[in-house]
């Protein structure tokens, strides 16, 4: 079952990097479409490091997304709270008077995407759960994929950072190369994970 070995050396090191390399999201087996590439490619783990910022603000444009939509439905209940925030908004802005919540939230939401997408930085992760050591040929036929989804620009993501995962450790032109391509190596080391 050289799968379910694979597997679980991506679960390890997908939980390993967000505790101990502050990633903040790491997603298992997702594909990425190249721009040669007819088929996509897999990436082992994806590897996402953002503000935490980014993804409250969002939260700020759900929550006072609901409240305009309350406070359409419910104007004399509300009253008190939507008197301040249209006061405050129309000093601001007062072409958005009375409408004052629900541009607040559109402009939460706006930003919070776009700063988390301006402000993310990806990481291809491939894992070899195997006895053999990582060869040259793995990280060329790497190389060859990163550069390809690099290259396509209707990409969700690009990585900015390239990792190796092995648990048989590589061979001594194999980390050159990597080193050249500007990869990071890691090797299973008990239950952790040492950079080579």
């Amino acid at each position: 079952m050289p799968g379910a070995k694979g597997e679980a050396l991506e679960r390890e090191f997908a939980a390993w990097m967000v505790s101990m390399l502050h990633y903040t999201a790491a997603t298992q087996r997702e594909l990425i479409n190249g721009e040669v590439a007819k088929r996509p490619y897999e990436v082992d783990v994806h590897g996402e490091r953002f503000s935490r910022l980014w993804y409250a603000l969002h939260i700020i444009g759900g929550l006072l997304f609901i409240l305009a939509v309350a406070a359409y439905l419910l104007p004399d209940e509300l009253a008190l709270v939507t008197g301040a925030v249209e006061g405050t908004v129309s000093t601001i802005w007062p072409r958005a008077a009375g409408s004052g919540i629900l541009m607040l939230s559109i402009a939460a939401f706006v930003l919070a995407i776009l700063g988390k997408k301006r402000a993310t930085t990806h990481a291809w992760v491939e894992c070899k759960n195997r006895k053999t050591s990582v060869k040259r040929a793995d990280i060329e036929k790497l190389s060859g994929a990163v550069q390809d989804v690099r290259h396509n620009a209707r990409a969700p993501w690009k990585p900015d950072e390239v990792i190796i995962v092995s648990a048989g450790g590589f061979d001594d032109d194999a980390l050159s190369l990597a080193d050249t391509y500007g990869f990071v190596c890691y090797q299973r080391s008990g239950k952790w994970f040492a950079p080579v």
